[in-house]
């Protein structure tokens, strides 16, 4: 394959370490693997790690880095592409919760893997992995046995992508709302960093204020309330939509009749509730969401990266800040750190973690996605005899409250498939 020949020599110098062997292979186990040849290209899916010494046979190969699921199988070699979620629930044993933080800016990268470690230790968790991406980022890892075996009588295992990706966005939201604060231009990261809000803006170029829904907290494009009204003619029973405070019927030239027809909400949850604004968090935090999926794939600890040659190296979770770059050259790497050590886990720890998150993004679909039917017209008008009482009532002749009748009818009449003239006919 097309590797660089010097990439190739780096690689093999590296990989025939059998420290490093034994710490790939480690990361490997139970997991689906795949490997890369050079920046472009990739091997064949599913393969395994079964042995230290498949990492150098990999290797002779021009393999320059390994790659593996955050998914365990029973049966790494048994997925198939394009199977069945039923069947993969059926050979998958586990799932970790990996978070891949990437951040183009290198010292935000650091606080934000801060923060996220930061967020965990607050919810209870203390069998916390973070590593090195090997470029511009961090991996943070819960192994599985964190979490309890059972959630509403499903099993954990099964609760996959969607519990970690719930995990991930309750975690953002956490740390937007106890982490990040902004007062008097000044945007604080607890109490870790301050920096002005011009100075941030400049840094990152991007909006740093958006506007969100308060219930779905989906981005929003207006501030306020955005009023629209109804108007309907008495004298011809025209109708016509508007922001203006009056109107004249452009039938007759009479002065309409004004109801309030809707307030303009979300576009996702459709709240009237007015957008907010607030600090755009993800303007420097992003969790790479598309690693929460089955079958995604990330960088195994202890592999290189084909870009910086710099090692996959962990590190101590309360070391992120102080963390440099020169510490993931291959001659100062400490290969006796482990990613997702399963062995020294306390079960169930993450239990509370869990429910929080999965309670959390309930929430937010409940907001985000409620049905809401849209009605068809009949095309065949729907006769008095099917009508309600109240209206049959108000047929029957009104003291006061005429016009609104009027607009009731109107509505009314049109949502039972009459025509503008039978309308007229009836009212």
């Amino acid at each position: 394959m097309g590797v660089d020949p010097l990439l190739f020599a780096r690689s093999l110098k590296y990989y025939k370490r059998p420290e490093v062997q034994a710490a790939i292979a480690r990361h490997g186990l139970n997991r689906e693997v795949t490997v890369r040849y050079g920046p472009d290209s990739f091997g064949k899916r599913p393969d395994v790690i079964a042995y230290p010494g498949d990492v150098l046979a990999f290797a002779k190969k021009k393999v320059t880095s390994f790659h593996c699921s955050e998914e365990r199988w029973r049966d790494p070699l048994a997925i198939v592409t394009g199977m069945r979620r039923e069947d993969l629930d059926n050979i998958r044993i586990g799932w970790d919760l990996v978070l891949d933080i990437d951040c183009p800016y290198w010292e935000y990268a650091k606080l934000t893997t801060h923060l996220f470690v930061k967020a965990l230790q607050d919810h209870g968790i203390t069998s916390i992995s973070v590593k090195f991406s090997g470029n511009k980022g961090f991996h943070i890892g819960v192994p599985f046995e964190a979490f309890p075996s059972e959630y509403d009588n499903k099993e954990t295992k099964d609760l996959f992508p969607e519990a970690p990706r719930a995990i991930a966005q309750y975690l953002l939201d956490y740390i937007e709302t106890h982490y990040i604060s902004v007062r008097e231009n000044t945007i604080s990261f607890v109490d870790i960093k301050k920096i002005s809000f011009k100075e941030l803006q400049e840094q990152i170029n991007e909006d740093l204020l958006i506007m969100t829904c308060p219930d779905c907290k989906k981005p929003r494009k207006e501030k306020h309330k955005m009023i629209k009204y109804q108007f309907v003619c008495a004298s011809c029973n025209y109708q016509d939509k508007g922001d203006e405070q009056y109107k004249k019927c452009s039938q007759c030239g009479s002065i309409m009749e004004q109801f309030v027809a809707r307030v303009a909400g979300c576009p996702e949850c459709k709240s009237t509730q007015p957008a907010v604004q607030k600090f755009n968090v993800q303007a420097l935090i992003e969790v790479d969401t598309i690693l929460l999926a089955s079958r995604h794939l990330y960088r195994t600890a202890y592999s290189l990266h084909e870009k910086s040659n710099l090692v996959s190296v962990p590190l101590a979770p309360e070391h992120v800040l102080d963390f440099d770059r020169k510490m993931a050259e291959q001659d100062v790497v400490d290969y006796s750190k482990f990613f997702l050590d399963p062995t020294t886990v306390p079960r169930g720890e993450g239990a509370d973690l869990m429910a929080k998150a999965l309670i959390f993004q309930t929430l937010l679909d409940q907001s985000a996605f409620e049905e809401r039917k849209q009605y068809k017209a009949p095309d065949e008008a729907i006769g008095d005899e099917f009508f309600p009482p109240c209206i049959k009532r108000m047929l029957q002749g009104l003291e006061d409250g005429k016009k609104r009748a009027l607009f009731i009818f109107t509505n009314f009449f049109r949502s039972c498939g009459w025509t503008p003239e039978m309308i007229k006919d009836r009212i």
